[in-house]
């Protein structure tokens, strides 16, 4: 996670605002036809409901992507694994376990072509990655007896424990592929691998299955929020809403020797100005950053993104945030609106690039009689769509930056 005071000095020294006209809005993006259950909601109804405080949440839907380029076999070339690696590279990976190198197959039976969809729960204490896809059961328990995993039973489910929590043989290859983050493995159907870290988010994976427990689909920031996630996304970052609470003090920076004094007073007084414009923005509960299937793609895996077929849906950005109630979502939507049109991101890779710049055609919206916001973005031709991962890891989203 990153330091907060740190974080409020790099935001703070590049506090920038730019007056910028009005853009159209963006038109609707078409969904690709893939299975229903292969939805950010069914993920997330597997998954206990842990605190968000914390943590992060990552998703992606490889499949639609793949789909969407017509890429939907296994690649057998060298050639057919760099494009698909190409039309993959935006969307967001496990954080510890780079599913695409050598040795996943041999080493634990499966690898990153076998895998649809991915969940990843993970803070300071937990991981836990859900994996949708096709998988040969009988392939995945030959590979987890041979790399030392001993097959357990809870409440009448088989789980497979390769040692402790955060199990981690620096001198086995196969525990180098994931760093302990998948010390144990559920496998709940054909079709759904869970690996988790702890023993303890091993028991909860089971309650859920039991249905003893709440699901993350059920917490009250993420239920909302789920009623305005495109059907078509590939890709999102979910975050608690205090991710984007407005960090800068103006003390900080009056009071820094290192800075100077010219240079403090006029930071510091922009800080101000800005806390006062957070003050618009209500609280968030709950924010979502993400993109749906489509493109170009492949930036910074290739020298030139890979251009869309004339029949493949253009990218969309998108952020959905779930407000304490259908009031505050009004007026949230009217702050990202005005923001979206006069701002630029301070501190992130498009750090005073403006907005209109970066998302020609962008929409606001409150989702009918829920209390949550949507924005629809679509990126400039030289922006990737990931373009409001980047700004959300960042905590760089600053049209939904707030402040009690």
């Amino acid at each position: 996670m990153c330091d907060p005071i740190r974080r409020g000095l790099l935001v703070a020294l590049t506090l920038l605002l730019t007056a910028v006209p009005v853009a159209a809005a963006a038109p609707a993006t078409p969904a690709p036809v893939v299975a229903a259950d292969s939805s950010l909601a069914a993920m997330l109804r597997l998954l206990p409901a842990f605190p968000l405080a914390t943590a992060e949440l990552d998703y992606a839907d490889y499949a639609r992507q793949r789909h969407a380029f017509g890429l939907d076999e296994r690649p057998q070339t060298d050639a057919e694994t760099q494009l698909q690696s190409a039309v993959l590279s935006e969307l967001v990976t496990p954080f510890d376990a780079d599913l695409s190198a050598p040795g996943w197959k041999e080493g634990l039976g499966f690898d990153r072509w076998d895998i649809d969809q991915m969940l990843e729960f993970r803070d300071e204490d937990t991981s836990i990655t859900i994996l949708r896809g096709r998988f040969d059961e009988a392939a995945l328990r030959r590979a987890w007896d041979r790399a030392g995993y001993q097959p357990q039973q809870e409440a009448g489910l088989t789980f497979y424990a390769l040692g402790e929590d955060w199990d981690i043989d620096f001198d086995d290859p196969v525990s180098m592929l994931h760093f302990g983050s998948f010390s144990y493995f559920l496998l709940l159907d054909s079709d759904t691998i869970v690996g988790s870290a702890t023993r303890a988010s091993t028991d909860e994976l089971i309650r859920v299955r039991a249905g003893q427990i709440p699901t993350m689909a059920d917490e009250v920031g993420i239920a909302p929020l789920l009623s305005a996630v495109p059907p078509d996304l590939v890709t999102a970052i979910l975050h608690d809403g205090s991710w984007l609470r407005f960090p800068a003090d103006a003390a900080v920076i009056a009071n820094n020797p290192n800075i100077a004094a010219g240079t403090r007073e006029a930071v510091a007084t922009r800080i101000a100005n800005d806390q006062i414009e957070a003050t618009r923005m209500p609280p968030i509960l709950t924010v979502l950053a993400g993109f749906t299937a489509g493109g170009p793609t492949g930036f910074g895996a290739v020298a030139t993104p890979i251009p869309v077929a004339a029949d493949a849906p253009i990218a969309h950005d998108v952020a959905v945030a779930t407000m304490g109630s259908t009031e505050a979502a009004g007026t949230a939507a009217s702050v990202a609106a005005d923001r979206l049109e006069k701002e630029a991101p301070r501190s992130s890779d498009f750090a005073r690039r403006p907005y209109v710049d970066l998302f020609p055609t962008r929409t606001v919206q409150v989702v009918p009689g829920q209390p949550v916001v949507l924005v629809d973005l679509v990126p400039a031709p030289d922006v990737p769509a990931s373009a409001v991962c980047t700004l959300i890891g960042g905590q760089d989203l600053t049209f939904l930056l707030w402040l009690p």
